[in-house]
């Protein structure tokens, strides 16, 4: 590959000088080259390396930077003069002390050097464990608090006009089980502080946001500059869409519609003059906004371009209704002086909040003081601390002649504060580089909009400093450039990606050394270069079959592709020989958003015989030698714990079977398993000697791992457990075997690194790895190297920096992470804390609601946080994207899931509805993916591939590009196939061991056999009947409670399974490592999940769609149920329950319902099964019931049922009537299925609660019926 010549803009990068330069580096455009060859051309012109300060992202990029810089002098040695090559050999010298670091690694230095001066203890270790940091800050708090509450108690604490108390605090964001809800936002309030340069002085200014004016609401700051401006922008917006509207009618004559919405027009205007007012009414906007739109009428027989503009305005029209309706309710949804009653409930709390917060940092200050101990943000508000010194500010601008950033936009606040304490100034010393559209660890409190505020002010002519654009991408083929600015031209402006996608942002084809620009030069058989979008529409097709659900389509499809790519005849250029060759493995890389589908490709690539490296394997904690050896720790340091202590003697470490496990219980049935298994163990058991031996074994090694923990190194301990057991070798003939030995291994360094933290013993240590599972965390720990032609898969934040030949993105339709906007608290550093007022609901006519019902009033400060953080996350995830597309070298590939084709199309057009380049803002922050935002952008292209209802426009960019890309929907029935190994044939291998068996049994032995197995039992029934019964399996039991035998099971399936006395459900579920084509959900999946959101759902509140909505998607982001499932719920049947007279009930007694109530029944076997034993032991009846209400005067069950009528497997509405069984025979056979295990939950009731039940109900989801039993 040919040498690159610089671009007049990397020339001015490197050599201009006399001020600060920011540079703007698009992805590709060589920005670390330029850095490296601007120091070396400081080196030339008299600086010396330890005179530049280089500050990294991370410690990868100093070292790389070192070395590129290294070899950038070596390089200048070999053309220099002899005095040159003494400059330039004492450069290279001193490189290797030059302050190329991260900005923690240079706090350090400051601090090292500095300390005396803030009277600092040098001798501190750092803590850099978060596992360990978080046991620290937990115990911190608990002491904190625990001095709260006694403050409280002893009547020292008590609220003010100002200031809460700290019951209060506690009370409006805890519940009535814990006050983990306040333990975690006053953490999460010290974590944000820490991330700007003054954090006390934020937290003392929290409560400062909710103060009124005594003018009123719009004298108010947050009001004025903030919320107005908002408010503005939006209807600002559609005050566009309107005029285009009327436009658009104008031009085909439909003059009464364009009328009409002049009118509504000027209603707008009316409520934009309201806001521009110098004393904004809150009273004034407000009943402005409720305007009422105006009928529009088109005329009749319209031709079909009519019709098409028609829908347009339509459209536009829906979308003003819609944006006008959200902000009526979101900015004005109550009275003013509620609004008032709101904040200052919330400037009391938050004042306690900064209180207690200040304390507790105090506090854990003081106890790593103690230990002598800091962290990385220590590090950093110590050296701003220090940095407040003018000697040392005076010293260190003198020591660096440049500061030089990479990375700029993933700067923050406190680290802005830190490097310009010491800048230079007229002429400016600051060289800053980076691309703000890059800029993706928003979680790690970068903050862009530093980088965005240079970048503006910079390019004014006025302002001294400078800008620099780098837009020439030197990675990537042309395609992939017109690609990526096709969408992102479409997407990215100010008010959704926080800045412009404009000519300067774009991306400039400057790769010309491919083939690609040379036709002559380009093989036959290059590979197709175009940008491939294939999409796995789960519900299409008309196949009758189980169909894949969305994941394993998606990998489906990935699989085919890969092989398809990687069969020889598909070629790409290589960058390194400049020559062509064919597509491998290694040339693909796979970039998803989360970790979560790790396993599933890992396993579907292995059936495929596809080599994948995971960079960073998901679920560490989970894996079975990591959760076998944990159980292990834990029985050594307390051995009575049932769980633990079965799950090593399951193991490969024991090696016991179910029937040995039962055999030590039935030793001792009335204690814990630990003291079965002593006393199984000292009887000594003659008849199975070598399960004691077994026992024996393992209870000796036990005590002997019990010694040496008491005495010796953890990691000594987990070291003598694999050298004993061989437990290390054994997970090496496992399948994956090598990464199961890393794992292993990992576990032993973290105990090597527990060692040296200020935690001691094993208890500390198990519960460190509790907090390391908790936080996700050392998954990184714990991989095998890459080794040769395989695929790697990585997320996307890990591609950051690398560059692949063929980029895949993953999973492209994964939900956008919506936790950060639905927190009870919202922090940031603008608006401080944004808090919900937990008010408690009294009503004196109705005394049971007083002090158990409450009203939730999110504060304008919150919706304001909200409406911030929201925008930021979708800049951030826009950013993401812009990341993943730009990683391809010479080929994308994006994959993702739907329901139907024909919905997403749907709504993709809906957004794409303007003659605009940029889609209405409103569209693009209402998408919910990544392949959202893909999809309306492309569909505006001619190039689509697939006849749309409307014809959108077209703008002439789009028209103009040169972006060439496919996208295909692909059904069920026309996934390709995966071949899998052919499992071994049981009929063929049972056959051969009776052979072999036959050949080693004497005549004489099988007639002992044949005694044993033809022995009759006395008491057959008996061992047909389980001691231990499941309601669910035994539902169809009573008939009529009054009856002496209330109703026997009878036979169900008993002549072919010998189970005559238990019902089984025949039905089991696939286990998960079981690989299979399909994956259907099922009905006992939509059941458990109907049954969580039931039990999930707040009482105190009303219950609406959109709340059992808003739910089921938070339970899906915490993966508690997946996406195929939530999809399948009867949301409007969980709503329907709330107005029937038994979810009134519910409602009106929230406190005095109790739901998913487990409970345990001893039963005569007699009542329960047609047996005729003579003798019989009561047996063991287990279930939960749905939920009851004790309302004190009665008890009434309820039940909830998800079963579809036969011959109807869709959800109905209440009142209508279903297909194939009508809502009364429905309802009928419910009863009668079901009546004989609510009997069961009343007899169990009755005893639990010692009063009657006087009502039970079934509740079916599918009818919206309550049936009473």
């Amino acid at each position: 590959m040919a040498e690159i010549n610089f671009t007049p803009g990397q020339k001015q990068a490197i050599f201009d000088q006399g001020q600060n330069i920011l540079v703007a580096a698009s992805a590709g455009s060589g920005k670390t080259r330029v850095l490296v060859q601007r120091v070396i051309e400081k080196i030339k012109q008299g600086t010396d390396i330890d005179q530049l300060l280089i500050v990294t992202f991370t410690e990868a990029a100093a070292a790389e930077m070192r070395d590129r810089i290294k070899k950038a002098l070596e390089k200048e040695l070999q053309t220099a003069s002899p005095a040159e090559v003494r400059r330039y050999r004492q450069q290279l010298v001193k490189l290797n002390v030059a302050n190329i670091s991260t900005i923690d690694a240079f706090c350090l230095q400051i601090i090292r050097r500095y300390y005396y001066v803030i009277n600092l203890d040098p001798g501190f270790r750092m803590l850099t464990d978060t596992a360990e940091q978080t046991m620290l800050m937990e115990n911190v708090w608990e002491d904190v608090r625990e001095q709260y509450y006694q403050a409280y108690y002893q009547g020292q604490d008590t609220p003010e006009s100002d200031c809460a108390s700290f019951k209060e605090l506690a009370d409006n964001f805890t519940n009535d089980r814990d006050d983990e809800g306040l333990t975690t936002i006053v953490l999460r309030a010290y974590r944000q502080s820490l991330s700007l340069p003054h954090p006390q002085e934020w937290l003392q200014k929290l409560g400062q946001a909710y103060r009124v004016p005594e003018a009123g609401l719009g004298q108010m700051e947050l009001f004025r500059q903030g919320i107005i401006p908002l408010v503005q922008q939006e209807l600002e917006q559609q005050a566009s869409n309107l005029t285009l509207a009327q436009t658009i009618a104008e031009n085909n004559g439909f003059d009464k519609a364009a009328a009409k919405i002049a009118d509504d027009q000027a209603h707008l205007r009316q409520v934009l003059t309201a806001l521009a007012a110098s004393d904004p009414e809150y009273a004034t906007i407000q009943a402005r906004l409720a305007f009422t739109f105006t009928k529009k009428y088109y005329g009749r027989n319209l031709d079909p371009v009519a019709v098409q503009e028609k829908k347009r305005i339509t459209a536009l029209i829906d979308d003003v209704k819609k944006t006008l309706k959200n902000l009526s309710t979101r900015w004005f949804g109550e009275d003013e002086q509620a609004v008032r009653q709101t904040l200052h409930a919330c400037y009391r709390l938050a004042n306690k909040l900064a209180e207690v917060t200040l304390r507790f940092m105090d506090a854990y200050a003081q106890e790593k003081r103690r230990r002598h101990l800091l962290e990385f943000n220590d590090l950093e508000h110590l050296s701003l601390q220090i940095l407040q010194n003018e000697d040392v500010q005076t010293s260190m601008r003198n020591q660096f002649a440049e500061i030089m950033i990479d990375e700029y936009q993933d700067t923050n606040h406190l680290q802005e504060a830190i490097l310009t304490s010491f800048a230079r100034t007229k002429p400016g010393n600051l060289f800053m580089v980076g691309d703000v559209k890059q800029s993706i660890y928003g979680f790690r409190s970068a903050e862009p909009q530093l980088f965005l505020d240079k970048y503006h002010r910079y390019a004014q002519t006025d302002n001294d400093d400078e800008r620099v654009i780098l837009a020439e991408n030197f990675r990537s083929v042309q395609n992939v450039a017109d690609f990526t600015n096709l969408i992102f031209s479409q997407l990215m402006d100010q008010q959704v990606g926080e800045m412009d996608y404009d000519t300067n942002a774009q991306l400039k084809f400057g790769a010309k050394y491919y083939p690609q620009t040379q036709p002559e030069a380009l093989p036959a058989d290059v590979t197709d270069l175009q940008a491939e979008i294939l999409l796995y529409c789960e519900q299409d097709g008309a196949t009758e079959e189980p169909v894949p659900d969305k994941v394993t389509g998606q990998v489906q499809l990935l699989i085919a592709k890969i092989q398809e790519l990687c069969d020889g005849s598909h070629r790409i250029f290589d960058r390194q020989t400049g020559e062509m060759r064919p597509v491998t493995y290694s040339d693909i890389a796979i970039l998803t958003r989360t970790r979560g589908n790790n396993n599933t490709l890992m396993d579907y690539f292995s059936q495929a015989g596809i080599p994948l490296y995971v960079n960073d394997a998901a679920n560490y904690f989970q894996t079975t030698e990591i959760r076998i050896m944990v159980s292990l720790l834990k029985i050594i340091d307390n051995p009575r714990q049932d769980i633990p202590l079965v799950a090593v003697l399951r193991s490969p470490i024991v090696g016991l079977k179910e029937n040995d496990l039962a055999r030590i219980r039935l030793t001792q049935r009335d204690s814990d398993y630990y003291t079965a298994l002593t006393k199984y163990w000292q009887t000594h058991d003659e008849l199975h000697h070598e399960l004691w031996e077994r026992i024996d074994q393992f209870m000796r090694q036990l005590t002997a791992w019990r010694d040496l923990a008491r005495q010796q190194a953890i990691a000594d301990l987990i070291w003598d457990i694999y050298d004993q057991t061989g437990f290390i070798d054994y997970v090496a003939g496992m399948p994956g075997g090598p990464q199961r030995q890393a794992n292993l291994h990992a576990l032993y360094d973290r105990a090597a690194a527990y060692e040296k933290t200020s935690f001691k013993g094993l208890f500390q240590f198990i519960r460190f790895v509790e907090r390391m599972e908790e936080n996700n965390d050392d998954l990184n720990a714990a991989t095998t190297q890459s080794v040769g032609n395989m695929v790697t898969v990585m997320t996307i934040h890990g591609s950051k920096g690398l560059e692949f030949p063929i980029v895949v993105l993953f999973d492209a339709t994964h939900q956008f992470n919506l936790t950060d906007e639905r927190q009870s608290v919202i922090f940031t550093p603008t608006e401080g804390a944004g808090l919900t007022y937990v008010q408690p609901l009294t009503d004196p006519e109705i005394p049971s609601v007083a002090n158990t019902a409450t009203i939730k009033s999110d504060s304008l400060v919150k919706l304001l946080a909200q409406n911030r953080i929201a925008r930021k996350n979708r800049a951030e995830a826009m950013r993401l994207l812009y990341v993943a597309l730009t990683r391809a070298e010479q080929k994308l590939l994006v994959i993702g899931a739907y329901d139907k084709q024909d919905k997403v199309l749907t709504k993709w057009q809906g957004a794409a509805m303007t003659d605009a380049l940029v889609l209405p803002a409103g569209a693009r922050a209402a998408q919910t993916s990544l392949m959202d935002w893909l999809g309306m952008c492309l569909i505006r292209s001619h190039k689509f591939g697939y006849q749309l209802d409307t014809n959108l426009p077209e703008p002439t960019f789009i028209q103009a590009s040169g972006a060439d890309f496919s996208v295909r929907f692909i059904g069920p029935d026309q996934l390709p196939q995966i071949e899998h190994e052919q499992p071994t044939d049981v009929d063929q291998w049972l056959t051969t061991q009776t052979e072999v068996a036959h050949e080693h049994i004497s005549s004489e032995m099988l007639k002992e056999m044949a005694v044993v197995l033809n022995h009759h039992y006395d008491q057959l029934d008996l061992t047909r009947t389980t001691a231990f019964q499941s309601v669910s399996d035994i539902r169809r039991l009573f008939e009529d409670p009054d009856t002496e035998r209330m109703g026997r099971l009878q036979n169900l399936d008993g002549a072919k399974n010998g189970q005559v006395n238990r019902h089984l459900d025949n039905e089991f579920s696939l286990p998960s490592f079981m690989p299979t084509m399909t994956k259907p959900v099922s009905a006992a999946q939509i059941g458990t999940a109907t049954h969580l959101l039931f039990q999930k759902m707040d009482l105190h509140q009303e219950v609406t769609k959109d709340r059992v909505q808003a739910m089921c998607e938070q339970l899906v982001q915490d993966n508690l149920l997946s996406q195929e499932v939530a999809a399948r719920i009867n949301l409007d049947g969980i709503v329907n329950f709330y107005q029937t007279p038994v979810g009134q009930l519910v409602l009106a007694h929230p406190d005095q319902v109790f739901r998913e109530v487990p409970f345990s029944l001893v039963i005569q076997p007699e009542k329960l099964f047609a047996i005729t034993a003579t003798t019989s032991k009561p047996i063991l009846v287990h279930g939960i019931i749905d939920g009851y209400v004790d309302t004190g005067d009665e008890v009434v069950i309820f039940d909830y049922k998800t079963n579809h009528p036969f011959g109807h497997m869709a959800a109905t509405s209440r009142a209508g009537a279903v297909a194939g069984e009508d809502a009364q025979a429905f309802s009928e056979r419910m009863k009668r299925e079901y009546q004989g295990q609510l009997n069961l939950y009343q007899l169990a009731l009755q005893q639990m609660v010692a009063a009657p039940v006087t009502h039970k109900y079934l509740y079916l989801t599918q009818t919206g019926e309550t049936v009473e039993v």
